[in-house]
């Protein structure tokens, strides 16, 4: 959706979290958290993914939240904290078999070993 709708994803993901951010920054406010993605590191493999790991954003919407981090990062300080969470891709459209999906990996572990692991 987001490839289809790029401009909208990028407002909605990039310049408003971004324009968030300062808005409490200039009110006041002590600390920002920003729902990212682990969408951020690309194509999964075998290996856990750590935030040292490179980027390597494949869609729109993986562009925008590291567009956002980048541009959240430099307005933390020693009076605002900024916290950048990259969540794990629970469901979304695709055209394709996603079995990185949390929901599909649930389903999977449910199906395969009666037992979901959290």
């Amino acid at each position: 959706m987001g490839n289809l709708f790029e401009d909208v994803t990028m407002d909605i993901n990039y310049r408003a979290a971004v324009k968030m951010a300062i808005t409490g920054k200039e009110r006041g406010v002590k600390s920002f958290v920003f729902a990212s993605s682990c969408s951020v590191y690309g194509a999964a493999d075998d290996n856990a993914k750590v935030e040292t790991d490179s980027l390597n954003p494949l869609t729109a919407y993986a562009r925008s939240k590291i567009a956002a981090e980048t541009h959240l990062e430099p307005l933390a300080d020693n009076k605002f904290k900024i916290t950048c969470l990259r969540f794990a891709t629970a469901c979304g459209f695709s055209n394709r078999l996603r079995l990185d999906l949390v929901i599909n990996d649930f389903v999977a572990g449910a199906v395969t070993s009666k037992r979901i692991d959290i």
